[in-house]
């Protein structure tokens, strides 16, 4: 988890261990949860790009103290919930689907 946030946030990794830590708590490791609550993270300024100092920054204290959700499904949830009605109904047609459909059909949907 150390690594990819690194990687992502172009830091080194001893400069963001606590991040990482208190991210791996609250995801359990599972990086597609990571991702998604980093996005979050960003989305809510929590973690911020200073033009100031050229790179990303946070309080660690802020990141721990955080409610997140418990896990993937309700943010991936709540994250739906917000998307525009149309685009809803169309996902909700589409799953009907199974895990494939075709391009064409999603077209449809978006009409």
């Amino acid at each position: 988890v150390n690594m990819m946030i690194s990687d992502t946030l172009a830091v080194f990794p001893r400069n963001c261990r606590a991040l990482s830590s208190a991210l791996f708590q609250k995801t359990r490791g599972n990086p597609l949860f990571v991702i998604e609550l980093l996005e979050s993270l960003v989305k809510r300024k929590i973690i911020q790009y200073s033009l100031r100092k050229r790179r990303w920054v946070w309080d660690d204290a802020e990141v721990s103290g955080e409610e997140i959700a418990e896990n993937v499904l309700h943010l991936l949830t709540t994250k739906m919930t917000a998307l525009p009605p149309g685009t809803l109904e169309a996902l909700k047609v589409a799953s009907c689907f199974g895990s494939q459909i075709s391009h064409l059909t999603v077209e449809l949907l978006c009409k």
